[in-house]
């Protein structure tokens, strides 16, 4: 009788660490198909039509706008870089002056008597400064809305539908609403270098976040209490980037870039999670249903990993030669490599 005791009490035991040890099972599962691929060195032009929904890209020289199903109704050649909306691109040269606003068919709608870098964020238009210490919003008819100058060098920049959010090289970040008034500023705690290498504001402009310094390098998280903010996190990372990082709040998280991964928290929570990529971080997208896919490079390949909160990775692939551009609506994925356009398609199997 005490041996089938035993013996009974030992199974409930290996039952109970199957259950929380094991791995979590996944009910539906899920893999990535190549749906169509575009040679923009072949690419023939299709009509615009008011009722498609075009993305625009840049390769390499080449840029354009392309329809979900392929179709490519715009294709140019970059003086040197641009700024792509939905439905208006600048095309500007390395000494930017006088900026032309176009239409998705090429047509002028409207210009910027300004020199600086036009960058279209949020369906907002900003002009950088060519020197990097200014900033600039415009209406669609070319009409300046407010301007900032600064002492020193903007250094990384997000925005949601009504603020703007700064860093700076010396260490600061600022916040700044749709009309232009400066609604709050902060310097975190000092490392050995100042400078703020990523900063990301949340949808509601309720939480701040920041990657600042060097040896050593600070995540700093603010939440606004009452009517100012507060520091709610602060912790030295791991990293030791010197160039602009990604971070970001997409659905519901902080996504933090690492140097082999991409962490990412919940704001009022303490652990810091990571989900472990191949090589260098390039995108992180998300989509609807709530999942997350995470673009990096290794050795000149593309790796794509599709992520169902609470992060586990539901798909995998790799793609040869590296990734130029990145873009998603919802779980349809969009790759520029070289000179080809490719979708890819999430589907379950």
């Amino acid at each position: 009788m005490k041996k089938r005791t035993a013996l009974s009490f030992i199974i409930i035991i290996i039952l109970i660490l199957y259950i929380f040890l094991a791995p979590r099972t996944i009910g539906k599962e899920y893999h990535f198909s190549p749906v169509w691929v575009r040679d923009l060195q072949k690419a023939e032009l299709s009509a615009f039509s008011e009722k498609e929904d075009y993305i625009g890209f840049q390769l390499g020289s080449i840029f354009g706008y392309f329809s979900l199903d392929g179709d490519i109704i715009y294709l140019n050649k970059s003086l040197y870089r641009t700024a792509l909306g939905r439905d208006i691109f600048f095309n500007y040269s390395n000494k930017p002056q006088n900026l032309v606003a176009r239409d998705l068919e090429g047509r002028i709608q409207f210009s910027i008597d300004r020199r600086g870098y036009p960058v279209i964020l949020r369906n907002r238009i900003f002009v950088i400064s060519e020197e990097g210490n200014g900033i600039s919003e415009w209406d669609r008819e070319g009409n300046m809305l407010w301007e900032h100058w600064y002492v020193s060098l903007i250094t990384s920049i997000d925005v949601n539908k009504e603020n703007l959010l700064l860093g700076f090289l010396n260490g600061s970040i600022e916040l700044i609403d749709g009309e232009g008034k400066s609604i709050y500023q902060y310097v975190p705690e000092h490392s050995r270098i100042k400078a703020v290498y990523g900063c990301a504001l949340s949808e509601d402009s309720t939480v701040l976040a920041l990657v600042s310094g060097i040896d050593p390098q600070r995540l700093t998280i603010l939440e606004k209490k009452e009517d100012t903010f507060r520091v709610i996190d602060s912790r030295i990372t791991d990293t030791a980037f010197r160039r602009t990082m990604f971070m970001r709040f997409i659905g519901g998280y902080l996504f933090i870039e690492g140097s082999e991964s991409i962490n990412y928290l919940e704001v009022g929570r303490k652990d810091l999670y990571s989900v472990p990529i191949h090589g260098g971080l390039r995108a992180v997208k998300y989509d609807n249903a709530g999942k997350y896919y995470i673009f990096s490079e290794s050795e000149g390949n593309t790796w794509l990993q599709a992520i169902e909160s609470p992060m586990y990775q539901i798909a995998e692939t790799k793609i040869e030669g590296a990734p130029v551009f990145i873009e998603n609506r919802d779980s349809i994925i969009f790759l520029g490599i070289g000179y080809k356009l490719m979708r890819i398609d999430l589907l379950e199997k």
